[in-house]
Order: C-alpha cells, then sequence, then structure tokens
C-alpha cells in the first residue's frame, strides 16, 4: 500500500509478506490460538476457584481463607478488574519499547510464576484463626496476594499484545479478520473448557493448590508452544518498534523485508488523519458500551457461582457433580459456536449482507439480556430467596434459630478463650460475642417461597462442623447437609467406605438417639428403617522426628444412615458414631430452594451466543480501526473497559443480598429481582447501540 494511502486514513498491511493462507486463515493463527489456548486455561481456572478458596472456612478439610461470601465477591471485583486495568500499560510499553513478542514472553512468565505462589499457599499448612487476612495470618495472605498480583502484572503484559498479533496477520480491509478472531476467540475457550474439567473439579474436590498449580502448568505450555513455533509460523510479527527487518542471520534481508520494515516504520511516524480520529472514537465508543455487557456477564464468576453452589439441583446419576463444572458450559459452547458465527460473517459477507460493528455489538447486548430471563424464572424456581431476620420469622421458626444461636455463640466464646488465653482482650471478646447480633450469627438465613408455603435456610458453624439447615413455616427441619471439620490439620484425603446393613438395635446408643429424634417421636420398635454403616478411611502424613515423612491411613468413626417411610415420602437421615447429623433427606421436600439445572445451562448458552457477537468482533475492530502506533494501547483501552466491567460486575454481586431485600424496587421479590435488573440494564443499552449505529457506522469509514 502507498504512503499516500496511509496518509488517507488506511492501514497498510502490517503481516509480513511471507505469512501464506492456510484454509482461507494466516498459516500463524493457530500458534497464537494454542498459546491464548494456555493462557485461558491459567485464568479461568484460577477464577473458577477464587471465590469458593477464599470463602472456604480454615476449618474445613479442603480449608481456605474463611471470609463471608460478600468479602469474597468483593475482592474478586477488585481482582478481576484490575486484571483488565493493566493491559492498558503494558499495551503502553509494547507500542513505545517492547513490541507484542517480548511483552507476550514477559507476562506469561510472571503469570505462571503467580499461579505457583498461590499453590505455595498449602505449604504454609492450616491456620490458626477463622479468618486469614494480614493481621491474622500475614504468612499465607501475603504469598497469596503476592501471587495474585503477579498474575495481574503479566496479564498487563500478554493480553493485548496476543490480540494485537492476531490483527497484524490481516490487511487493514481484510475481510477474514472477524472470522479470524471469532477462530483465535474459540481458542480462549477451549482453554477455559479444559479449565473447568481439569484446575476447577481439581482444586474443589482435591485441594485448591492442585487447582491453582495446574493453571500454572498451562501458562508453562503456552510459552513453550509459542516459542517453538514462532520462527516458524510468525516471522516478523511483534517486533519492537524502529525494528530493522527481520531476516535470517546468514543472509542480507531481501527487498520484500526491507519494504516491510519501511511501511512499519512510515506507520509509526505519519501524523493521524481525521479519519484516523473518527476511527479511534468509534473503537472508545463502543468499547464504553460494552462495559454493560461485562458488568452482566461476568457474574459468572461471582453471584452465579454461588447460585451453582448453594441454589441449584445439581443431582446426576445418583451424585452431585461439582458447581465448578458450570464454568465449562461457556468455553464449551464457544468452542461449537464458534465455527458457525465464524462461517455466517463469512457468508454474510460474501453476500453483502454483514452486519456492522455496532449492529454485532448491540445484538450482542440484547441477547444477553434474554438469557437473564432463564435466571429469573430459575431464582423464582429455587423460591426467590431473600435475606430475613430471626425476629421476622414465626415462632417455632424463631425456637428452632434460637437453639442454633445458643450453639454457635458458645462456639464463638470458647474458639476466643482458647486463642486469647492469657490476654486482657478475652474478656472483651467474651462480652462481643455475647452482644453479638443476629446478622452475623448465621451466614445465611433466608426467607423463600416454594409452592405457596414459606421456607427458611440457616447456615452457620459450630464446633463439629458448618451445617445448612431447611425449615418449614413450623421450625420442622426438612433437610441439612453438614460439612464436617478436619479433625486433623494434616489431613490430605478422606475414602469413602462401602456399607454394610445393620440393625437399628445395632447402632451406638449416641448416633441412635440422634436418628431417632428425627424419627417424628416414634421409638426404636416401632420406626421400621433401613440401617447401613460404614466407616471411612482418613488419609494424613505420619510425623517422625517433628517432620512430615511419609502418608499414613487410619479408620474414621463409624457413619450411620437410616432410611424409613413417612406419609409424605421416604427420609433418610446419616449420623456419626459421635452423633454428629450428617446429612437429612427429605423426599417431599428434596427440590425445595433449589432451582433446576437447565437454568443456569440455558443462561450460559444464550449468554454464550451474545458474547460471540460482541467480544471477538471487539477484538477486530481495535485491530482494524486503530493507528499502528497505538494498537496495543488502544487493546489495553479495550480491555480496561473490561476492567470496569469486571469491578461493577463484582460489586453489584456483592450487593446482591441488599438489592434482593427490595430495599431499592420490588416487582418479584427476593433474588428473582436482582436478576430482573441484569435483564433490563443490557437491553436498554442495546437499544442505544441500534439507534446510534447508521451515525458509528459513517464513522468508520468502510472499514
Amino acid at each position: 500500500m502507498s504512503q499516500s494511502a496511509a496518509a488517507n486514513g488506511s492501514r497498510p498491511a502490517s503481516a509480513p509478506a511471507h505469512v501464506k493462507a492456510a484454509k482461507g486463515q494466516p498459516s500463524g493463527l493457530w500458534v497464537l490460538f494454542i498459546t491464548e489456548m494456555w493462557e485461558r486455561f491459567n485464568y479461568y481456572g484460577m477464577r473458577a476457584l477464587l471465590v469458593y478458596y477464599l470463602a472456604a472456612k480454615t476449618t474445613a478439610v479442603n480449608f481456605g481463607f474463611g471470609w463471608d461470601k460478600s468479602s469474597a465477591m468483593d475482592f474478586y471485583a477488585w481482582y478481576t478488574s484490575l486484571v483488565y486495568l493493566t493491559p492498558i500499560f503494558g499495551g503502553w510499553l509494547a507500542d513505545k519499547f517492547l513490541g507484542t513478542h517480548r511483552s507476550m514472553l514477559i507476562g506469561g512468565a510472571i503469570i505462571a510464576l503467580g499461579e505457583f505462589c498461590l499453590a505455595a499457599t498449602e505449604f504454609w499448612g492450616r491456620s490458626a484463626v477463622d479468618v486469614v487476612l494480614f493481621g491474622t495470618a500475614p504468612a499465607p495472605f501475603l504469598t497469596s496476594m503476592g501471587g495474585l498480583l503477579l498474575i495481574v502484572v503479566g496479564t498487563g503484559f500478554f493480553k493485548p499484545c496476543v490480540s494485537v498479533m492476531v490483527g497484524q496477520l490481516y490487511d487493514a480491509d481484510d475481510p477474514r479478520r472477524d472470522s479470524g478472531f471469532t477462530i483465535f476467540y474459540m481458542g480462549i475457550n477451549v482453554g477455559a473448557l479444559l479449565s473447568g474439567v481439569i484446575a476447577g473439579p481439581l482444586g474443589e474436590t482435591v485441594g485448591w493448590h492442585w487447582g491453582f498449580f495446574s493453571a500454572g502448568v498451562g501458562m508453562v505450555l503456552g510459552l513453550i508452544v509459542y516459542t517453538i513455533f514462532r520462527p516458524f509460523f510468525l516471522k516478523g510479527v511483534g517486533l519492537p518498534p524502529h525494528h530493522q527487518p527481520e531476516h535470517a542471520k546468514d543472509r542480507q534481508p531481501t527487498p520484500e523485508e526491507m519494504e516491510q520494515a519501511r511501511l512499519d516504520e512510515f506507520e509509526r511516524t505519519r501524523p493521524l488523519s481525521r479519519v484516523d480520529w473518527d476511527r479511534l472514537i468509534v473503537v472508545i465508543l463502543l468499547s464504553t458500551f460494552s462495559i454493560g455487557f461485562w458488568a452482566v456477564f461476568e457474574q459468572a464468576g461471582s453471584s452465579l457461582n454461588f447460585f451453582a453452589l448453594d441454589r441449584t439441583d445439581r443431582m446426576f446419576w445418583g451424585g452431585e457433580f461439582p458447581a465448578t463444572l458450570y464454568q465449562s458450559v461457556n468455553p464449551l459452547a464457544i468452542v461449537l459456536f464458534a465455527p458457525l458465527f465464524a462461517g455466517l460473517w463469512a457468508w454474510l459477507s460474501r453476500r453483502g449482507m454483514q452486519p456492522s460493528t455496532p449492529v454485532k455489538f448491540g445484538l450482542g447486548l440484547a441477547i444477553l439480556g434474554i438469557a437473564c430471563i432463564a435466571m429469573i424464572i430459575g431464582s423464582m424456581e429455587a423460591g426467590s430467596p431473600r435475606p430475613v431476620k430471626i425476629a421476622d420469622t414465626p415462632a417455632p421458626v424463631q425456637t428452632a434459630l434460637n437453639a442454633r444461636r445458643q450453639i454457635v455463640e458458645e462456639y464463638r466464646r470458647e474458639n476466643a478463650r482458647s486463642k486469647e488465653a492469657g490476654k486482657e482482650e478475652t474478656k472483651e471478646d467474651e462480652n462481643e460475642s455475647e452482644d453479638e447480633s443476629e446478622e452475623k450469627v448465621f451466614d445465611v438465613l433466608e426467607v423463600l417461597t416454594y409452592d405457596n408455603a414459606e421456607y427458611y435456610s440457616v447456615a452457620f458453624e459450630n464446633k463439629q462442623a458448618i451445617a445448612f439447615e431447611l425449615f418449614d413455616a413450623d421450625g420442622r427441619l426438612l433437610r441439612r447437609r453438614t460439612e464436617p471439620k478436619a479433625e486433623d490439620s494434616d489431613v490430605v484425603a478422606v475414602a469413602d467406605a462401602e456399607p454394610e446393613e445393620i440393625l437399628l438395635a445395632d447402632v451406638p446408643e449416641t448416633a441412635r438417639t440422634a436418628l431417632l429424634a428425627h424419627a417424628g417421636g416414634r421409638d426404636l420398635k416401632t420406626l421400621r428403617a433401613t440401617v447401613t454403616a460404614k466407616k471411612p478411611v482418613v488419609e494424613t502424613w505420619k510425623e517422625k522426628d517433628g517432620a512430615q515423612c511419609e502418608r499414613t491411613h487410619f479408620q474414621h468413626v463409624r457413619e450411620f444412615e437410616a432410611t424409613w417411610r413417612q406419609d409424605d415420602g421416604d427420609v433418610s437421615v446419616g449420623v456419626r458414631e459421635d452423633g454428629l447429623v450428617l446429612f437429612k433427606r427429605s423426599e417431599a421436600f428434596g427440590q425445595v430452594g433449589l432451582a433446576g439445572p437447565q437454568w443456569l445451562l440455558l443462561f450460559y448458552i444464550l449468554a454464550t451466543c451474545g458474547e460471540l457477537c460482541l467480544s471477538p468482533v471487539g477484538l477486530s475492530m481495535v485491530t482494524r480501526l486503530t493507528p499502528a502506533r497505538y494498537t496495543s494501547f488502544m487493546m489495553g483501552f479495550f480491555f480496561c473497559t473490561t476492567c470496569i466491567g469486571n469491578f461493577t460486575a463484582g460489586k453489584l454481586a456483592a450487593y446482591s443480598e441488599q438489592l434482593s431485600t427490595g430495599r431499592y424496587f420490588s416487582l418479584f421479590g427476593g433474588q428473582a429481582d436482582f436478576f430482573l435488573m441484569l435483564c433490563v440494564a443490557p437491553l436498554v443499552i442495546s437499544a442505544v447501540v441500534f439507534v446510534l449505529s447508521p451515525k458509528i457506522k459513517r464513522m468508520m469509514h468502510g472499514l
């Protein structure tokens, strides 16, 4: 392309002349596809685990930081926003000094180091405090926060540059660009899919540190692939500004390589035209509109994550699948649908019918708003839970809750005394526990509506376990689930055992008394129950001379499960030998407070279609409309608007309980109103984009 053409606002071909097409796309695309796939495996693997890890109790077998959900989601907002803020600085450094190639290598190495730091938090062992903070447990806190900071910095170097390098494979007016970015976007989500089925379940079921470690390994694999194959397929792409022609050391540069270096230098030094400024305004405007999209879409890592964990029926083929598997739906849908969208854009382009970039943005926002309807329905099916105070519950429920409140407060007083033994603050802490407000006693206290009746859900921690219970308005315990605390700080895993059928009379008295307490007043003679017993095996470390030297196994206390028939269906109760009630399941009330698994599934599938209309098209837009000297910086700006969207998403999630109380508005009531707000916002923004799209298209000047 001539210099005069470039001065008129067109960009010279930024891809080197020797990059050949393979099956309709540049041959270097698959290298960047695989590199970004592994980087996204790293990011989404960590994202799937972060809020669960922060909210996991320090006393749980798979222990975490013990933060409350609101604090975990608030931190998630800050973290994910910073991840998408730093690319604007990394992009500037790449444009001015490093070039995209070097910036990618630096960023990838820092990201991998950050993940390994997160995994290394495990080496500090279980914290003796209830909540891990700098003031309570500085070593694990600083290790994990340092790891997250490294990931934030590394992403700033890596994220904008890999997308810019994809754009550098195409001429400015190449019609394959949108399709190429859609294929590249599929690579992003292949990595996200793998993280959801590997890193997520690995961290949730085996240990958080294994999930983080696997994410770091993924980043290392991406760097290895890129380093090996770049000289063959990406030569001349991603060079620093004012570079010399890239050629083999044993020969002189070819005329094509000399011309490419001359054109690159001209493009980086020519003055900007009016056309350039119009196109930059388009990039800024559409990037700003995308904030509304990401504020809703990124609920996937916070409020929707907890909805999957606490409010979704995840029973499948007799077992409960991990909540983190829902994080795989979006990337799986992208892998399946991205080729269809890439083919659709190419098919429409050949017929002169391809929608303009602003129209695609509007479609993405509209589809996302429609997807939220599924969550409104799902929330209403789950009873549209909303926070409630003890004083606002029926008298029988208050009696049950107050009994549990006494247990929780006594546990906290004992815990405080053991930690503050010999200190003057003991009495002060004890008094605070006695006067503790009811909002702080229970981790969760909600009312929900199911089949025109009200039910009450409560979660709390006592000496033996973390318990989740469901009561009806008469104060009857309908359902219970517990997470027993680790009895040994070095527990590695708990292996289940095969159950053996025994007589109820042979159950130890403490466990039998606990079983009969849930049998509606029936005694040993009248209760016809099927009883099984099992003895799990605990795997732990064996110490020798004060050091952990080998793994060992020991038999855990026995567990018993009794099942009997009531008028409204079967009831199953599980207890430990020491009387701890592990679970209670009622066939008639099994679905109370739970949404069907299809609603989250439907949301993710529809939201993915909206994402494919907006995100890869946005990446393509930045590389197509931005002058070469600012491409990495403007890609960073595009991700900066994603940063604002992520921050808004996390803040909305952190305040979702307040929004569910009807404090600001109430239409459906409870959590359904929160999802209603998420539905309306992108629909309104999409209407604005559609109205402005003709004007925006004219400002793009044919690109």
